[in-house]
């Protein structure tokens, strides 16, 4: 079985969904871990500038997804984590550096079609619950539950402002309300697979409800029996 969450920045994605795998016993994916991960590879190990992540070679991207080599792993009591190699990289992938890398590498197409296929070989051996931009409308089209994550872009950024102070990057609301809206403009109006929500989705506007509140609801559109 395979259920997607999309929606925009700060909407609750990853921790929805990490609560839905771990009350389900799915296999959670968080698609941007792998964009990272990949980021990662190229900046400091193929010593790509990130001038030139923007044409990225499809023999770098082929070596380095190689799923031999780089395995996305996840347990509900550590959560995601990144093998490269043998050698866990996880606590390396959330620098701003990573943070704009990854960004870059999301407008091509190669890289996506590539991250694709790694995520769609995950889907043969377990439940899984995937979350981010396009995975009900491009990755898995045909998932047997989709979810649109949502909420209005004051609720979003206020939350993007939390989260950012907690990581000791202090943001004024309007600062923050003010990047939210700029990386919905990029999300939505992105060449390749932009945020849309996904043909047959079912559509979930958190703005006023509780993590609980809203995994209750995700949980009752969900065919336990399957």
């Amino acid at each position: 079985m395979v259920i997607t969450i999309d929606g925009p920045s700060a909407s609750g994605k990853s921790t929805i969904a990490q609560a839905l795998a771990k009350k389900l016993g799915f296999y959670f994916v968080a698609s941007g871990y792998l964009y990272r991960a990949l980021a990662y590879l190229l900046v400091y190990k193929k010593n790509y500038s990130l001038d030139a992540l923007s044409t990225v070679s499809n023999q770098d991207i082929t070596e380095l997804i190689d799923p031999e080599k780089l395995l996305y792993c996840y347990t509900p009591e550590k959560g995601p984590e990144i093998v490269v190699d043998g050698i866990t990289i996880t606590t390396k992938l959330k620098s701003p550096t990573i943070d704009e890398a990854a960004s870059i590498l999301g407008t091509n197409s190669n890289v996506r079609a590539a991250l694709m296929v790694f995520q769609r070989m995950l889907a043969k051996n377990y439940n899984l619950i995937l979350e981010g931009r396009d995975s009900g409308s491009v990755v898995f089209p045909n998932a047997d539950v989709k979810f649109y994550l949502t909420a209005t872009p004051q609720v979003r950024a206020k939350r993007y402002q939390e989260d950012q102070s907690k990581k000791g990057k202090i943001l004024s609301f309007d600062e923050a309300l003010s990047l939210t809206l700029e990386r919905d403009f990029r999300d939505t109006t992105r060449a390749i697979a932009p945020l849309i929500i996904p043909k047959g989705a079912i559509g979930i506007d958190n703005s006023n409800l509780t993590h609980q509140q809203t995994m209750e609801i995700m949980l009752s559109y969900i065919p336990l029996n399957s």
